[in-house]
């Protein structure tokens, strides 16, 4: 978030003193501060989408004469073009060396080569949830597997599990139960394991386009049908149990009102799915979602399934309890 304000407060700084601002000055710019209340996955994506939009739109305005940041909110599908080149920086950056050709002003093309590669950088930072770890040695071994939730909960979860365990997960966000399926024996490799924490759902009952881009409800369809998700977690289960680790699943956690792509109730009914398939097999259930329900509704941001930085932090204090619980 602090990368987001800089670069935002370069933007109004370069703009008042390179152009004539329109009536709702350097708003582009305003638009990225609000980042600072939301966790860093989702703070990249939106100042990586909002400076791509920002530069696109420099490069329109070279050729058309007209105010690059007020084209960006003007020309939205610009704007969409340009977040999903920046996704790849190599062709934004052959993109923008080609526009050079036809720019006036070569002190906009070089603010936009800058964005262009602090964006790409940014971008592409593993982030510290998802880096590995080395083992310190005679502590058991914990692997965390699930989605952007339990990315936010896996550092705090780590710092409560210091001297009692080794707290590892997955490289990536673990997606759909489809993802997992194919991805599992990877993610677990040759290690031994002495407890794996794992859960997959909210990727399963979010709707999609056709492009599998999140949908609204009433234009998409449920990426995994919970008929699928119930038997792809039967399978996932199954693999997991050869591992020989004590296993715990993790209940998926609240979607509130509001939620994009997302009906609120449906995770219950995933929930259940998923008590089905552990009753089945024996599996210990860490019922997150009753304990996010519990909570005070500010741990959790509005109309959104993500939490807070002090909301991951209580659903860590949670898994670590019932990590320690099945280390004994």
């Amino acid at each position: 978030s602090l990368l987001s304000q800089k670069l935002s407060h370069s933007l109004t700084d370069f703009f008042s003193h390179n152009s004539e601002p329109p009536d709702t000055a350097l708003s582009s710019g305003s638009s990225l501060s609000h980042l600072s209340s939301l966790p860093p996955t989702i703070v990249a994506r939106n100042s990586l989408d909002a400076l791509a939009s920002i530069a696109w739109g420099c490069c329109f305005a070279m050729n058309s004469g007209t105010c690059g940041y007020r084209s960006f909110f003007v020309r939205p599908t610009l704007a969409k073009s340009a977040a999903g080149a920046v996704r790849h920086g190599d062709q934004f950056t052959r993109f923008l060396h080609q526009k050079a050709c036809t720019m006036r002003n070569s002190s906009v093309l070089t603010l936009i080569l800058a964005i262009c590669c602090s964006t790409t950088a940014f971008g592409q930072r593993k982030q510290p949830a998802l880096s590995p770890i080395e083992d310190v040695e005679g502590l058991p071994r914990v692997l965390l597997i699930g989605d952007s939730i339990s990315i936010g909960y896996t550092l705090p979860t780590r710092k409560n599990l210091e001297g009692v365990a080794n707290l590892h997960r997955i490289p990536t966000n673990g997606g759909p139960t489809t993802r997992g399926l194919s991805s599992l024996d990877q993610w677990i490799g040759d290690s031994e394991w002495d407890v794996i924490h794992f859960n997959w759902g909210l990727h399963d009952l979010k709707y999609i386009d056709d492009k599998g881009g999140l949908a609204e409800v009433d234009a998409g369809k449920q990426q995994v049908p919970i008929e699928e998700y119930e038997k792809n977690l039967d399978e996932l289960v199954q693999k997991l149990k050869t591992t020989g680790a004590k296993l715990i699943w993790c209940s998926t956690t609240p979607v509130p009102e509001g939620s994009k792509g997302r009906t609120p109730g449906d995770e219950v009914k995933y929930n259940e799915a998923a008590l089905r398939v552990m009753q089945k097999h024996e599996v210990l259930v860490n019922d997150l979602w009753k304990f996010a329900s519990e909570q005070p509704a500010d741990i959790q941001l509005p109309a959104n399934v993500h939490y807070t930085p002090a909301g991951s932090g209580k659903l860590a204090e949670h898994v670590a309890e019932i990590i320690k619980e099945q280390l004994k």
